[in-house]
């Protein structure tokens, strides 16, 4: 953006000082603004650019040409944006090449998880807010997801299954993992109750025969010749209202996974909205996220598999991944 057209738009928008600004300063100010302003409108903070701070940790103080800056650096800029539910907008030099603009977009309030369907099971459907969600272009997704897969040995499994498979995002990332040629190999099934999505699915795995999806309730796996399986997956759906987590985990342990099988589950610990991932699970009721049921699902997955003789690890941040593998008796 020209620097004079920048200049006349900030004579409209609000402006804060923070260059030597305390956080709780800051905090203060930010949540005050908020408050006043319109959905997308945007607050711009003058700050020491922070990569004059590279090498110093958030709050220490830095003198440059006679003049008192806190450092503060990128990460500590996107995290603030998130906790105010604000996007950031790219930051503009403005002066001496020490100070710059960082621009904090208030987002909307709505998200695509409120938004009502006439057909509950299209809500993750084609044509959905939510087709426009690649969580595997995030990083906060896609690290722990292919972690968790290669904790796991994916290479040496051989028939996965994926249970609220939607389009297939979960196969691909897999396909990338281990090669098109390990990947022909394999056998894998996936499974949901939205038509439209498993119709997109079948699609973009037309050039795969090992590769099969199949419109069913989770909750009836009986209704499904699924056999058994070395790997067992389901990313963001055993938390889902209409899922009983607890009988469904304890028939895919007794029927569909293999002696030696394993199993990764995954918890949203966030939310879309206008298209930024936000961290923090929302609670009914609550304001702010809450976590006392997230927790309490994961902790009681991972006492029964415990229970059951399975090594289970806790890992992610934006989504929590719980893997489980067989604890081999010792000879």
């Amino acid at each position: 953006m020209p620097t004079g057209g920048f200049h006349n738009e900030l004579e409209n928008s609000k402006h804060i000082e923070a260059s030597n600004c305390p956080l709780h300063r800051l905090y203060e100010k930010l949540g005050t603004i908020l408050e006043k302003i319109e959905e997308s409108e945007y607050i711009v903070i003058e700050a020491l650019d922070p990569d004059f701070a590279a090498d110093r940790y958030n709050g220490e103080s830095i003198s440059i040409d006679d003049r008192e800056f806190i450092a503060r650096n990128w990460q500590f800029w996107t995290t603030l944006a998130s906790v105010f539910k604000c996007r950031m907008l790219t930051p503009l030099k403005v002066r001496d090449d020490l100070v710059v603009h960082i621009r904090f977009q208030k987002l909307s309030s709505d998200s695509f998880h409120d938004m009502p369907y006439e057909d509950a099971k299209e809500k993750y459907g084609s044509g959905s807010i939510y087709e426009s969600i690649h969580k595997n272009e995030e990083p906060a997704f896609h690290h722990y997801f292919t972690q968790a897969l290669e904790n796991l040995d994916i290479y040496n499994r051989d028939k996965i299954l994926d249970l609220g498979s939607n389009r297939g995002d979960e196969f691909a990332s897999i396909r990338h993992k281990v090669g098109e040629k390990r990947f022909s190999e394999m056998k894998l099934v996936g499974i949901d109750h939205c038509k439209s999505a498993i119709a997109k699915a079948r699609k973009r795995y037309s050039d795969a025969r090992n590769v099969k999806f199949i419109v069913h309730d989770i909750n009836d796996l009986d209704g499904v010749d699924t056999g058994r399986y070395d790997l067992i997956i389901s990313i963001a759906t055993l938390h889902s209202p209409g899922v009983e987590m607890k009988p469904l985990l304890m028939n895919l342990l007794k029927i569909h996974l293999e002696p030696d099988g394993a199993f990764l589950f995954a918890f949203p610990n966030s939310r879309w909205v206008s298209g930024e991932l936000l961290y923090g699970a929302k609670a009914p009721n609550y304001r702010y996220s809450e976590l006392s049921l997230l927790f309490k699902e994961i902790y009681w997955i991972k006492k029964y598999l415990q229970q059951h003789r399975f090594r289970v690890t806790i890992t992610g941040r934006e989504y929590i991944f719980v893997t489980a593998t067989k604890i081999r008796r010792k000879k």
